[in-house]
């Protein structure tokens, strides 16, 4: 039996605590949160809607937030208890000095928010409170204290305020930095490019937005700057009320595209910059400041891969969109109350639906999507809302009933707690038992395809594609969680069922969740959508491309027009060699697709740019190699290098080359090494470009009983699959459920499982590698979550 060192009940006990993120009181007047999400100075009503406030409305927000806290405080939901009488006595002291109402409810909310220090929630509850108090201080009650010489006394008298500072025991006269020079610096020090001045020849105007979501009633206009070093860029979106020219919102997103470092800038509040007018940029609020400046949480809404909210359909963003992307997952350089960009997330992976937002969401292309949940609360309301909304900007130019699946998950995704909610424990699993998770037929699959991809294999599994319940295609051994590609099948008929199932040592799957093929124009009446060539960033030296295409079909690539050279793939993006190689200056590369004896249209032609000054060090991913691992993944890796592993004291085990920043499953058991990684091992990479090489540190190298428990989402309730967010790569990833039952056993980013996940489920997730498993697992209570509520599907 496993033998968890913390008892159940005290797991209980803690998640009892934790599940409080996504539950809300329910107050007489106001029946929701009435504020879900605060960016760039705006407040978002519960419908995702711009609030318009005034003192009635404010004072009755107020309401509902302190009956919120003082329930959490009274329910045990905050890390230290407030006897009553005490709550009472602070509250009467508050009210006797302080005779304006709403600073009065500001001010106790303050306190209580202080002392009792919500176990959920703290920031988002101190972040809507200022903002109110700021909606009324600056644009209601004219009498009120304002800020002055950088000191914020919360709307208060100065002498009143150090009187309550020393009765209430509250830091109230807060110092605030309008002058952003310590945050630029750090900024810069990260290796983001931070610039001189705003406006001015340094900035590029590129346009304007019309009808953004975020600011309807707002002109906005986009400014880019743009650094070699360091490199990156800045992206300004000052927005102008009709018929004026001071922008009376203002921020500026700055992107190390070297370091995926980011910083955020907002104008100070209630300081309006004017068009074109030159100001030095340290004037600019940014890094804790942002908190106190309180026009939002930045990294609430700004969450995924790319740090940007881009439009595609406006023609502004358009003309820059591929200048807009970081080299891997991004780090926001802000406060640490604030979201820190949690993900990313491989769910969609396990969500069957006929076209897919992670084809365009993935590394390297739009980004990938974030760990969405309660946490998240204003990317979810405001940009995964607004993005996705009938008529708005997502899909780009496709019918959104296809996406409705995706969209559907990833709003239901929303009503989760937070990410990471579980623990880590010390566990004895049961002995295996002869269960394997199916793998997963990557789909959609479209008639005359000769080629099917099948995900979630685990290592040496021997993998069978069954088209209509027979066997065609047989690959053994698996050694590749991520794709397994079946080709040369006979052409594929629309009705026909694919379905995949793998077997390892006497354990044998069930079939995998059946994809039924159908023709490629249910989904593409007008014709093959046009590949794209996807980085496009293609440096001389290379001989490699990454293309984005239609699945199962014939990929054609030209170089400089002619030579073409044919590949077919089951996947969705395929690395591929054009004929001409390797690159030279210039070389423009195209791509046509062909099914069914029908063309796509030719892509976008991308043109080679000479190689970079430097290389970065390549590196493992983790950092840490297990004995007894077979499969790496490494990244920090320039598009087109060759990279070369060496083993020290033996010389090379590998070498390849990518399109792309990283690779995944490096195979040590199928390179020159020929076993998994031991004991004493020491391996270097080498990245070369046009006679650029740089070698990496040896990696440590710990022994298997170190393995660490690996992570996964918060389970969605009725979901039949996990969703894996760490682990090492190749590691076999079981799932019991609280009775010791072995209810999932794959590899991969998504494990499926043999029943759907109820809101009443404890599972417990450990991997194996090698003949390993690790001593620790990670616990997880599902709890029951409020969802978005799942939307019925329309016509556009």
């Amino acid at each position: 039996m496993k033998k968890l060192t913390l008892s159940v009940l005290v797991l209980s006990v803690l998640y009892a605590l934790l599940a409080t993120h996504c539950q809300r009181q329910e107050a007489s007047f106001l029946q929701n949160d009435p504020i879900t999400a605060i960016g760039h100075g705006e407040i978002r009503d519960e419908n995702g809607k711009q609030l318009q406030v005034n003192a009635q409305v404010i004072k009755k927000i107020q309401a509902f937030y302190l009956q919120k806290v003082q329930s959490m405080i009274a329910n045990d939901q905050t890390r230290r208890q407030i006897p009553s009488s005490e709550i009472e006595a602070k509250k009467a002291l508050i009210y006797r000095e302080v005779t304006d109402e709403i600073l009065a409810n500001a001010l106790f909310m303050d306190w209580l928010i202080e002392k009792s220090q919500p176990l959920s929630e703290k920031s988002r509850l101190v972040n809507v409170n200022n903002t109110l108090r700021w909606e009324y201080v600056l644009k209601l009650q004219n009498q009120a204290q304002k800020p002055v010489d950088n000191r914020w006394a919360y709307g208060l008298n100065f002498d009143l305020a150090q009187k309550l500072e020393k009765n209430l025991g509250l830091e109230i006269l807060k110092f605030t930095n309008k002058n952003g020079e310590d945050y630029c610096r750090e900024c810069l020090e990260a290796g983001v490019p931070i610039p001189q001045n705003m406006f001015g020849p340094e900035w590029q105007y590129i346009g304007d937005i019309e009808n953004e979501f975020l600011s309807p009633g707002l002109k906005a206009e986009i400014w880019m700057y743009e650094k070699d070093a360091p490199k990156g860029v800045c992206i300004a979106l000052p927005r102008f009320p009709v018929g004026s020219d001071r922008a009376e919102l203002f921020g500026v997103i700055c992107l190390g595209t070297n370091t995926n470092k980011v910083c955020f800038f907002d104008n100070p509040r209630g300081e309006f910059f004017k068009r074109n007018e030159v100001v030095p940029f340290k004037r600019f609020v940014g890094g804790t400041d942002l908190v106190i400046n309180n026009q939002g949480e930045c990294s609430d809404c700004h969450a995924g891969e790319n740090p940007y909210i881009v439009h595609p359909d406006q023609p502004a963003f358009a003309s820059i969109i591929n200048k807009l992307k970081s080299t891997g997952w991004y780090d926001p350089l802000v406060d640490a109350s604030w979201a820190q960009n949690p993900g990313p997330t491989n769910m969609l992976a396990a969500v069957s639906s006929e076209r897919q937002c992670n084809s365009c969401h993935v590394a390297g292309s739009a980004g990938r999507f974030p760990q969405i949940s309660a946490e998240l609360s204003g990317y979810c309301n405001t940009v995964l809302q607004g993005a996705t909304a009938p008529g708005s900007t997502m899909p780009p130019g496709g019918n959104r009933n296809l996406y409705l699946n995706h969209i559907n998950a990833l709003l239901a995704a929303c009503g989760n707690p937070p990410t990471d909610p579980g623990v880590v424990v010390e566990v004895e699993t049961p002995e295996d038992k002869p269960f394997l998770s199916p793998p997963i037929v990557f789909g959609p699959v479209y008639a005359c395809a000769t080629a099917v991809q099948v995900r979630g294999a685990v290592l040496d599994a021997k993998v069978n594609l069954l088209v209509n319940g027979t066997v065609v295609q047989t690959i053994s051994p698996a050694r590749n969680p991520e794709k397994i590609d079946f080709s040369g099948l006979n052409p594929l008929v629309a009705g026909d069922k694919i379905e995949a199932q793998q077997e390892h040592n006497g354990s044998v799957s069930a079939l995998s969740p059946p994809v039924i093929v159908k023709n490629y124009k249910d989904d593409y009446p007008s014709g093959l959508p046009a590949p794209t060539i996807d980085p496009t960033l293609v440096y001389e030296c290379a001989n490699v491309i990454a293309v984005r295409h239609l699945q199962g079909t014939i990929i054609t690539v030209y170089s400089n027009g002619m030579d073409p050279i044919s590949y077919t793939s089951g996947g969705d993006w395929t690395a591929l060699a054009p004929k001409k190689q390797p690159f030279d200056i210039g070389d423009k590369f195209t791509v046509k697709v062909s099914l069914c004896g029908d063309d796509s249209p030719m892509s976008e032609a991308v043109i080679t740019v000479g190689a970079p000054a430097s290389l970065p060090p390549a590196k493992f991913n983790p950092p840490t190699l297990y004995v007894g691992q077979e499969l790496a993944n490494i990244h920090q890796l320039t598009n087109g290098t060759f990279t070369e592993i060496i083993k020290i004291g033996s010389g090379p085990i590998g070498k390849f080359s990518t399109p792309i920043s990283w690779e995944n499953n490096f195979d040590f058991k199928k390179s020159a090494l020929g076993r998994p990684v031991a004991g004493g091992d020491q391996f270097v990479i080498f990245q070369q470009l046009c006679g650029l090489k740089i070698e990496t540190e040896p990696p440590g190298i710990a022994e298997c009983r170190e393995i660490p428990a690996p992570r996964i989402d918060h389970p969605i309730v009725g979901a039949n699959y996990v969703v894996v967010t760490n682990a090492i790569p190749g590691a076999r990833i079981r799932v019991y459920d609280a009775a010791n039952n072995e209810i999932g056993d794959g590899s991969g980013f998504v494990i499926l499982l043999n029943r759907a996940i109820t809101g009443t489920d404890q599972l417990t997730i450990v991997q194996q590698v090698g003949d390993c498993t690790s001593r620790q697992g990670y616990v997880i209570f599902v709890r029951n979550s409020k969802s978005k509520g799942k939307e019925e599907e329309k016509d556009n």
